[in-house]
């Protein structure tokens, strides 16, 4: 279904821009069966319920732009987000909001920067880290 107008309002009352709502593509709303409203962001496959910041599907949001040229471009960084709404106001380019962070080292290791906020320092330090190494044998 499409964006309702007080979905839209609620977006540019806190402060996402309208290009951003809408570019590159709208995010679609669903209400799921207890009730709750979702917005679908269907080109990374992944569901946000802005009432309780939830998110579910895949990985992250925003995977595009860890790949994009832009993304990096006069030495800038992909950015990492704590929330969708936060990755909406900056104008949904250039960063991610990271899911599932278990597959952070496997999908963000061959990136050249990152800037990730102080709140998810930690976090990011946690799991980037290779979550297995092969078995080594010594050999004379």
């Amino acid at each position: 279904m499409i964006l309702s107008w007080p979905q839209f309002q609620y977006l540019l009352t806190a402060g996402v821009p309208a290009p951003a709502i809408v570019y590159p593509y709208l995010p679609e709303t669903f209400t799921d069966a207890h009730g709750a409203r979702w917005l679908h962001f269907p080109d990374d496959d992944v569901d946000w319920r802005p009432t309780t910041g939830e998110l579910r599907g895949r990985w992250c949001l925003g995977e595009d732009a860890i790949t994009d040229p832009d993304t990096y471009w006069n030495g800038d960084a992909l950015r990492v987000y704590a929330t969708p709404l936060e990755w909406m106001i900056a104008g949904r380019r250039r960063g991610v909001v990271i899911r599932d962070w278990s597959m952070v080292f496997d999908r963000l290791r061959d990136v050249p920067r990152v800037s990730v906020p102080a709140g998810l320092v930690a976090q990011y330090r946690k799991w980037m880290k290779p979550t297995r190494v092969p078995e080594m044998a010594v050999t004379a």
